[in-house]
């Protein structure tokens, strides 16, 4: 997803000073399962995205689990903890096994983070953006969180938009492919 690189991480990114940005989108079906969709990274240690999925670290992460917890105990009555943010480090003094195993590995000492909820006809899903700055770097500035606080909006916009843009997709290949099929096939859609 070159476009949420291109028109969200890089740009805020640069704008907070950090080391590296991500973005995971999780969705929570009807029926009790989570699982995650499109991720994307900018910095210098992309592969650092896949080991946090694959080996679920998103559960140990203390600037991940207010979302996750959302997620999981639909509580679609309360907001989303919209902003998250502090020192990693200051947060880990008990887990030392994703202190150790993750973010030193990946130099990651400081989080400036976003939530945004989305909902589908099939899903609710967490767009999920994080800045992050290393352990000697200085963590995030009071008007650094407060301009991030004041972007929300716009990000929230932004991937939107990008989510209308892939709906809008997969419209058209069911669509086209039901064109291509022609008489003799048929489509059973369950919603």
């Amino acid at each position: 997803h070159a476009e949420i690189a291109e028109r969200v991480l890089n740009p805020v990114a640069d704008m907070l000073g950090a080391r590296s940005a991500v973005f995971l989108q999780i969705c929570s079906s009807t029926y009790g399962g989570r699982h995650f969709g499109v991720h994307d990274y900018v910095g210098d240690t992309p592969n650092s995205i896949e080991v946090y999925l694959q080996d679920q670290l998103y559960d140990r992460d203390p600037v991940m689990q207010p979302a996750i917890r959302w997620l999981n105990e639909g509580l679609e009555g309360r907001s989303v903890p919209a902003i998250l943010t502090g020192s990693v480090e200051a947060n880990l003094g008990h887990d030392r096994l994703y202190r150790e195993s993750f973010l030193r590995p990946y130099d990651i000492g400081h989080v400036v983070a976003i939530a945004v909820p989305m909902k589908t006809g099939l899903e609710t899903q967490l767009a999920c953006l994080g800045f992050h700055r290393g352990h000697s770097d200085k963590g995030f500035r009071p008007d650094q969180i407060a301009y991030f606080r004041s972007l929300a909006p716009a990000i929230q916009s932004t991937l939107f938009g990008v989510a209308c843009r892939e709906a809008i997709q997969v419209s058209e290949a069911i669509t086209q492919a039901a064109q291509q099929s022609g008489l003799d096939m048929g489509y059973l859609v369950l919603d």
